[in-house]
């Protein structure tokens, strides 16, 4: 076979894999640990265990935050129902949790029978803070007895900040866990994002959600020397599978796993510099450890509308570059 052949064979089977941003040089243990894909339930079981186990009484929080359509509902069944909060806490924590759903999805398939077959408390008329507040109450006079987990279901507004803090900030401490499933970032407030302790993000249909979501969490684990860049990253993971393939962030142990539509995830590892010790002033190609030419077109930030950016080379420098495609914005 042909050089030619080869190469062109190569290239073919590179595009079939999925896409993610690209890992940035590891050393052999952590390459070799990135490849690894690992089951969404043993990563949450395994990582909530510092806060939450046979002997240990506190809460847990998650936030799942991304478009209608995304898969949301879905995994808080298939994950977070069937398996982490009953299954996988009766055979290796030891515990029976009461869990209530808050949702004005009661047609979803995601939750059919759940009442009924799983005895889940199903809320369909939206989300009762009474509810939530008397189990708050109830396990501050009697010492944490109940294992609570609440799940809201795309019924936040800007109503219930006050509630969701209290929720992540103070209630977590009183052996109660929360799931809240929003479309929009900024319904969490800034106060309260870091310290949720898992957050999945999702596919969103407009460029400021990805942003927010890029800002606020996703910075440390995306490659890119701007903002556009990450946003594109991002964009083209969760655009996966139909828009079923999301992103963990295990903020208990600062870890962060690309997530496909399997519930299967592989950790990303965290960008830091001190490998390469970029900064400003320096050249592409000492900053990058897989330098390559890049092109206007991979910079398209606005729904598949063309950028015009420019073009960079390896041997170009980072801040020469960045002002000329931004003056050549300004010019057109």
């Amino acid at each position: 076979m042909s050089k030619n052949k080869k190469r062109k064979r190569s290239e073919e089977e590179d595009s079939k894999k999925p896409v993610g941003p690209p890992i940035w040089d590891l050393d052999p243990d952590e390459e070799k640990k990135s490849e690894q894909w690992i089951p969404i339930v043993k990563i949450i079981s395994e990582a909530k265990r510092k806060l939450q186990s046979a002997e240990k009484k506190n809460g847990v929080t998650f936030a799942l935050i991304g478009s209608s359509g995304c898969g949301k509902s879905s995994i808080i069944r298939k994950v977070f129902i069937d398996q982490l909060f009953t299954k996988v806490a009766k055979e290796e924590d030891k515990k029976e949790f009461i869990i209530q759903v808050f949702t004005e999805s009661s047609k979803s398939d995601a939750f059919d029978g759940l009442a009924k077959d799983k005895n889940i408390l199903m809320d369909c008329k939206g989300l009762d803070e009474d509810i939530i507040n008397w189990a708050y109450h109830m396990n501050e006079k009697y010492d944490k007895k109940y294992n609570f987990m609440f799940i809201l279901d795309d019924v936040l507004d800007v109503r219930f900040k006050k509630l969701v803090r209290s929720m992540f900030l103070t209630m977590r401490n009183t052996n109660i866990s929360s799931l809240i499933s929003l479309q929009y970032p900024n319904l969490i407030p800034k106060s309260v994002r870091t310290s949720v302790y898992f957050t999945i993000l999702f596919f969103f249909a407009q460029n400021e959600g990805i942003e927010l979501a890029v800002r606020g969490w996703m910075t440390p684990y995306l490659t890119g020397r701007n903002i556009e860049e990450k946003i594109l990253q991002y964009r083209t993971w969760t655009n996966g599978a139909d828009g079923h393939q999301m992103f963990l962030l295990d903020n208990l142990n600062h870890k962060c796993y690309y997530v496909n539509a399997e519930y299967n995830c592989k950790e990303i590892p965290m960008i830091t510099m001190q490998k390469k010790g970029w900064k400003s002033g320096d050249k592409l190609g000492e900053y990058s450890s897989t330098p390559r030419k890049r092109t206007k077109n991979e910079f398209s930030m606005h729904n598949g509308e063309k950028g015009e950016l420019g073009e960079w080379d390896d041997g170009d420098e980072v801040d020469s570059w960045w002002a000329s495609s931004k003056k050549k914005e300004k010019e057109e």
